[in-house]
């Protein structure tokens, strides 16, 4: 069962069946359609209860969201989680509910996403989290009632997805977040019965093999993945003790060594972004509907609260990213809505941009964004 217990959402995925709870949701601003540039930047948007993928175009100066001129794009029933390939031709769509996976080639001049050949295919059940990695060569699924992670080889010129050899791989309960280092050696994988897996990549078939140790205890219930660019730090968040897990890495074994835990204000940590150089990791508070800021130390992965923060936001915050230009910080929240914030490279600090919030589907969960930085 997917569930966030005390942010007033109930997925109970394993007899298809949902139950939503939320109050207090406010509204979301208007999303204004617009004929979008070439070389867009883009977000999509998984949305639960609706089964499809809305879509928006960047504006680069703003940092404001605008409705693609197409969509919102069918997915499968639940859409959980989005992943786009690094080269920004292909976007894949875990659907939690229909067990399965959709794949999509992604129109870079308009943003339109459309179906590929072949979609969806198979995944483990009720799969959750979804990641591409960083050689854009591999996928992978996080199978919440299965307990496995499924794998699969992408064709580079379809967008076409294989099983990978021996997949799926075994994982821990629950699994519901998968995260592969800014390497590509090692995944790593958050069971919400209390662990963190880790495993090695096979750079040429893209089978995973746990390594020694693992599974580590992650937390009391895991919720995501996080891992900073430099790959030497790994954070776990956790909804039901609203604690975040820091962990050291082994570089060249991977192992995670435990730094500590540290509580979050509020509570019910969900999702988190990490910014581009490390220094920050912010965290969905989906209880106290908040963004809580930490900075990362560089020698020891602790974390010490931003005195800027925290930042609200919309009702249970969910997922969060970075634009491709790395100036902004987008939020899927639950209640409603997507949030932008420009972000100040130098403090931490989030401010919230002057059109925010843009409106979205029925129970918007995941956010992903494609495109270069202009």
């Amino acid at each position: 069962m997917l569930e966030l217990r005390r942010s007033k959402l109930v997925i109970i995925v394993g007899c298809g069946l949902v139950v939503i709870g939320l109050s207090g949701c406010g509204s979301s601003g208007p999303v204004t359609m617009m004929p979008p540039p070439a070389n867009l930047q883009l977000v999509y948007v998984a949305n639960y209860l609706d089964n499809n993928i809305s879509g928006y175009v960047i504006d680069s100066s703003s940092g404001n969201l605008k409705s693609t001129s197409s969509g919102p794009f069918p997915a499968g029933m639940g859409p959980f989680s989005i992943a786009v390939d690094p080269s920004g031709k292909f976007a894949y769509v875990a659907n939690a509910l229909s067990n399965n996976v959709s794949g999509y080639s992604i129109d870079l001049t308009t943003g339109t996403l459309t179906p590929l050949a072949g979609f969806p295919i198979p995944a483990g059940a009720n799969p959750a989290g979804i990641t591409v990695d960083p050689s854009g060569k591999f996928v992978y699924v996080a199978g919440y009632q299965s307990g496995d992670i499924t794998g699969y080889t992408i064709n580079t010129s379809s967008g076409v997805l294989a099983v990978i050899q021996n997949s799926p791989f075994p994982a821990a309960s629950e699994v519901i977040d998968v995260a592969i280092g800014t390497t590509g050696r090692f995944a790593y994988a958050a069971g919400q019965g209390g662990t963190l897996s880790a495993y090695t990549v096979d750079p040429q078939s893209g089978s995973l093999a746990e390594i020694s140790g693992s599974p580590y205890p992650g937390g009391p219930e895991p919720s995501s993945v996080q891992i900073t660019p430099s790959g030497k730090f790994l954070y776990v968040t956790n909804e039901s003790e609203d604690t975040t897990y820091e962990f050291a890495l082994d570089p060249s074994t991977g192992a995670a060594n435990f730094v500590g835990n540290t509580t979050p204000i509020g509570g019910a940590a969900r999702g988190g972004v990490i910014d581009p150089s490390g220094q920050f990791l912010y965290v969905a508070d989906a209880f106290s509907s908040n963004i809580i800021g930490y900075q990362i130390d560089p020698s020891t992965g602790s974390l010490a609260p931003l005195a800027s923060g925290p930042f609200a936001t919309g009702l249970i915050p969910f997922s969060m990213t970075f634009d491709p230009s790395k100036k902004y910080v987008y939020v899927a929240c639950q209640g409603g809505g997507v949030y932008g914030y420009a972000f100040d490279s130098g403090s931490g600090t989030l401010t919230p941009l002057a059109s925010s919030p843009f409106s979205a589907g029925n129970t918007p969960v995941w956010i992903a964004v494609t495109g270069k930085a202009q």
